[in-house]
């Protein structure tokens, strides 16, 4: 039970990134980890959108009688999409006010 509350318990390499020191990523690094997490963002909301009109082509068909996961696929799609339009907005108006800064 000691090991789990106290430093004992934990293995070193934890600790490897306290005693090197702090590197700041370059504006190419984080303008492409930046890339990275939108497009991840895009695959996600277009496989969620792809999960829901598979679901409701199940349910109109006649292939699935549960109505549930109907309703979860659509459900999920329709949050991911609103949180798309979210960032979509944040960046936008991000955008008007770099444009409106006076240099």
């Amino acid at each position: 039970m000691a090991e789990l509350g106290g430093i004992n318990g934990l293995h070193a390499s934890l600790w490897s990134h306290v005693a090197q020191p702090a590197t700041q990523p370059t504006a190419a690094q984080n303008a492409g980890e930046f890339v990275g997490l939108l497009k991840d963002g895009l695959e996600k909301v277009e496989m969620d959108q792809s999960k829901q009109a598979l679901a409701i082509e199940d349910l109109v068909t006649g292939r699935t009688q549960d109505v549930l996961p109907v309703v979860q696929a659509v459900a999920d799609a329709d949050l991911s999409f609103k949180l798309l339009l979210g960032v979509r907005n944040k960046m936008v108006d991000a955008y008007k006010q770099t444009m409106t800064m006076q240099v």
